[in-house]
């Protein structure tokens, strides 16, 4: 008897707790291009519940307004689905790692790892070597931190006292 992946599991859990069927795709039902997203069941159903968790479950009436509901929802499909690595109802959105691969709603593909250089402060018009590949490039993206969010990080820990003998 083959062993159900852990992934499978979590979803089951995950949609039981949203309170839908495992067969409730509100955004994999349409057409979608899903650009350079690998068409794979678990990254897919990542996506269908990044998509469960901000528009509920069935019966919403809100399927007309999926992509605008959905427009600021980013994904990190590189996950299992326990993590819940998307973005949150207070639009807080996972954070990056060497792995991440994140699929972006309103623009219906994977963000490019130029852009998440981006993301963590980089100009857009950064010189990236010919010769470093695109997953180079999203290692790089992953093992970064905007340089706003370590001042953040450094001041409060200089509030707690963390610096003080």
């Amino acid at each position: 008897m083959a062993r159900v992946p852990a992934w499978k599991s979590q979803a089951v859990d995950l949609r039981n707790r949203m309170g839908c069927a495992m067969d409730y795709k509100p955004w994999t039902r349409k057409q979608r291009h899903f650009q350079g997203l690998h068409m794979l069941p678990r990254p897919l159903e990542v996506v269908e519940l990044a998509a469960i968790a901000h528009v509920g479950p069935p019966p919403q009436k809100q399927h007309g307004r999926m992509r605008q509901l959905l427009r600021d929802v980013f994904v990190d499909v590189s996950q299992n689905p326990v993590r819940q690595p998307w973005t949150n109802k207070s639009m807080i959105s996972p954070c990056l790692t060497t792995s991440t691969v994140l699929y972006c709603f309103e623009r219906d593909r994977v963000v490019l790892p130029l852009e998440l250089m981006c993301w963590q402060g980089h100009k857009a018009d950064i010189i990236v070597p010919a010769t470093m590949s695109q997953s180079s490039l999203r290692d790089l993206a992953g093992q970064g931190i905007c340089l706003p969010c370590l001042a953040m990080l450094i001041g409060a820990a200089a509030g707690c006292g963390a610096f003080q003998k």
